[in-house]
Protein backbone atom coordinates (compact mmCIF):
# COMPACT_ATOMS: atom_id res chain seq x y z
CA UNK A 1 0.00 0.00 0.00
CA UNK A 2 1.48 3.77 -1.09
CA UNK A 3 1.89 6.52 1.17
CA UNK A 4 -1.26 8.24 -0.32
CA UNK A 5 -3.32 4.89 0.00
CA UNK A 6 -2.81 4.65 3.43
CA UNK A 7 -3.47 8.25 3.73
CA UNK A 8 -6.94 7.90 2.18
CA UNK A 9 -7.56 4.65 4.04
CA UNK A 10 -6.89 6.49 7.51
CA UNK A 11 -8.99 9.64 6.31
CA UNK A 12 -12.12 7.54 5.79
CA UNK A 13 -11.54 5.58 8.75
CA UNK A 14 -11.78 8.63 10.63
CA UNK A 15 -14.49 9.96 8.37
CA UNK A 16 -16.34 6.62 9.38
CA UNK A 17 -15.72 7.09 13.15
CA UNK A 18 -17.09 10.11 13.54
CA UNK A 19 -20.01 10.71 10.67
CA UNK A 20 -21.28 7.51 10.24
CA UNK A 21 -23.33 7.23 13.04
CA UNK A 22 -24.57 10.96 12.43
CA UNK A 23 -25.50 10.09 8.60
CA UNK A 24 -27.68 7.13 9.52
CA UNK A 25 -29.97 9.06 11.73
CA UNK A 26 -30.36 11.72 9.29
CA UNK A 27 -31.43 9.14 6.37
CA UNK A 28 -33.36 7.17 9.02
CA UNK A 29 -35.41 10.38 9.72
CA UNK A 30 -36.19 11.37 6.16
CA UNK A 31 -36.50 7.44 4.85
CA UNK A 32 -38.53 6.58 8.27
CA UNK A 33 -37.07 3.34 8.49
CA UNK A 34 -33.56 2.22 10.01
CA UNK A 35 -32.66 -0.55 7.92
CA UNK A 36 -32.92 1.16 4.60
CA UNK A 37 -31.12 3.79 6.52
CA UNK A 38 -28.49 1.57 7.46
CA UNK A 39 -27.97 0.09 3.85
CA UNK A 40 -28.06 3.16 2.66
CA UNK A 41 -25.21 4.73 4.95
CA UNK A 42 -22.54 1.83 4.38
CA UNK A 43 -23.41 2.00 0.54
CA UNK A 44 -22.51 5.94 0.81
CA UNK A 45 -19.19 5.12 2.37
CA UNK A 46 -18.32 2.31 0.06
CA UNK A 47 -18.69 4.56 -2.69
CA UNK A 48 -16.72 7.02 -0.60
CA UNK A 49 -13.60 4.09 -0.61
CA UNK A 50 -14.04 3.72 -4.28
CA UNK A 51 -14.10 7.21 -4.89
CA UNK A 52 -10.79 7.13 -3.88
CA UNK A 53 -11.13 10.82 -2.70
CA UNK A 54 -12.44 12.27 1.04
CA UNK A 55 -13.92 15.64 1.41
CA UNK A 56 -11.89 17.98 3.67
CA UNK A 57 -12.97 18.06 7.26
CA UNK A 58 -15.23 21.14 6.72
CA UNK A 59 -17.38 19.49 4.31
CA UNK A 60 -17.76 15.91 5.38
CA UNK A 61 -21.31 16.00 5.95
CA UNK A 62 -21.83 17.88 3.05
CA UNK A 63 -20.11 15.72 1.22
CA UNK A 64 -21.86 12.82 2.51
CA UNK A 65 -25.36 14.01 2.24
CA UNK A 66 -24.44 14.59 -1.38
CA UNK A 67 -23.39 11.15 -2.24
CA UNK A 68 -26.32 9.59 -0.45
CA UNK A 69 -29.06 11.13 -2.06
CA UNK A 70 -27.65 10.72 -5.37
CA UNK A 71 -27.34 7.10 -4.74
CA UNK A 72 -30.79 7.17 -3.09
CA UNK A 73 -31.96 8.53 -6.18
CA UNK A 74 -30.31 6.12 -8.54
CA UNK A 75 -31.93 3.47 -6.42
CA UNK A 76 -35.15 5.02 -6.66
CA UNK A 77 -35.12 5.13 -10.32
CA UNK A 78 -33.98 1.98 -11.22
CA UNK A 79 -36.47 0.17 -9.03
CA UNK A 80 -39.41 2.67 -10.84
CA UNK A 81 -38.39 1.29 -13.92
CA UNK A 82 -38.61 -2.78 -13.30
CA UNK A 83 -41.71 -3.95 -14.18
CA UNK A 84 -43.86 -5.17 -11.02
CA UNK A 85 -43.74 -8.60 -10.12
CA UNK A 86 -46.66 -10.85 -10.95
CA UNK A 87 -47.41 -13.23 -8.14
CA UNK A 88 -49.86 -16.65 -9.50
Amino acid sequence: MSTAEGALQQQIEHLYANHHGWLRGWLRRRLGNSFDAADLAHDTFLRLLVSGRAPTPEQSRAHLTQIAKAWWWTCTAAASSRPPISMP
